[in-house]
């Protein structure tokens, strides 16, 4: 009798172990996945829509709104997405690329007219997984029957991205 209690002691000191093991595995896996969404959140927060980003796209926003010419929005009207560069036309003085193009430190700048039932992220064609990431984070307005919505994405040359949404005035 006491050769059968020596056995089923080191039956369970292998279970024992087995559990242990199995637990501490369940909660690496578990601390894993936190901190890998918690790294996410971070690139997201200091690379996605920064004050300093969303206020340079604003001060853009405005100078679209009082110096954009008819060829800008014509050609947003029919659907297209509209790539702006520093030697864009589409203004109507001459100050674009020297001043504001550089003085805003932008790298990309894409404006698209919101469609009905069609996802305008799709629409800005771009090979970079971090744009697409920021894109994919972007809240898009609703769609207006009454009113033309314009979302302006822009990437900088620090490698930051910013977005705002604009009506035509």
């Amino acid at each position: 009798m006491k050769k059968n209690s020596r056995l089923d002691t080191r039956g369970f000191l292998l279970m024992e172990t087995l559990f242990v093991s199995l637990a501490v595995a369940g909660i690496l896996v578990y601390m894993y996945v936190q901190f890998s969404t918690i790294g996410t959140s971070y690139e997201q927060l200091y690379r996605f829509n920064t004050v300093d980003g969303v206020y340079r796209v604003g001060t853009l926003k405005r100078y679209i709104a009082k110096d954009a010419n008819a060829s800008f929005y014509s050609t947003l009207d029919n659907g297209n997405v509209l790539t702006i560069t520093s030697d864009s036309s589409y203004f109507t003085t001459t100050t674009w690329k020297s001043n504001l193009y550089n003085s805003l430190d932008l790298s990309k700048v894409y404006v698209v007219k919101m469609q009905k039932d069609v996802d305008v992220r799709d629409k800005i064609a771009n090979t970079d997984n971090t744009f697409r990431a920021f894109l994919n984070s972007v809240t898009l307005p609703e769609f207006s029957e009454t009113g033309s919505t314009y979302l302006l994405v822009v990437k900088y040359n620090d490698g930051t991205y910013a977005s705002i949404t604009f009506t035509k005035e």
